[in-house]
């Protein structure tokens, strides 16, 4: 279900889409630690681990002290969960409105290209059309892309994609 006038979302598309689905509260506010570690689980298989990392962060993002926080207030930034060169969401800097949060279709739609005739991805793939929405991003604006790209295991098993599924979970 699409988010309502009342409910907000952030450059996160993992939890948009919980959020959509109702796996996590639906309005997008009132996330707790507790509610995070057990959504995530419940529709990512995150563990509790990283999804404490993540809802530490989304805690710092809302107050000092405060107990919990809402999607639209991890949007700062490069902090918490935005970053540049998002596969499916426009840079900070290069929207007009600084619109981290929404789903750009034309961006998917250009990831999506290396895909193109493929049932199976691998990491040199996936490297491969994140390394091309770095390279737009920084032509568009210089102050987008200040991080540094991990290294890829080039060995990777393929992993099994199901683009109709995937989809309409990101929007």
């Amino acid at each position: 279900m699409a988010p309502g006038p009342q409910d907000v979302r952030s450059p996160c598309p993992g939890l948009n889409s919980l959020a959509n689905h109702g796996i996590c509260p639906r309005s997008g506010k009132g996330y707790t630690l507790a509610i995070l570690n057990q959504c995530l689980k419940d529709g990512l298989n995150v563990g509790h681990d990283f999804a404490t990392v993540i809802g530490g962060a989304g805690l710092l993002a809302a107050a000092p002290l405060a107990s919990s926080f809402s999607l639209d207030q991890i949007r700062a930034h490069n902090f918490p969960i935005e970053h540049d060169a998002s596969l499916s969401r426009e840079d900070y800097y290069v929207s007009a409105d600084h619109d981290n949060w929404m789903f750009n279709q034309t961006i998917f739609d250009q990831v999506l290209k290396f895909y193109e005739g493929m049932n199976e991805t691998s990491i040199p793939v996936a490297a491969k059309a994140k390394y091309a929405r770095v390279q737009t991003e920084n032509k568009e604006d210089k102050k987008v892309c200040k991080f540094a790209l991990p290294e890829i295991d080039t060995n990777a098993p393929p992993v099994h994609i199901h683009t109709p599924t995937i989809r309409p979970l990101l929007r």
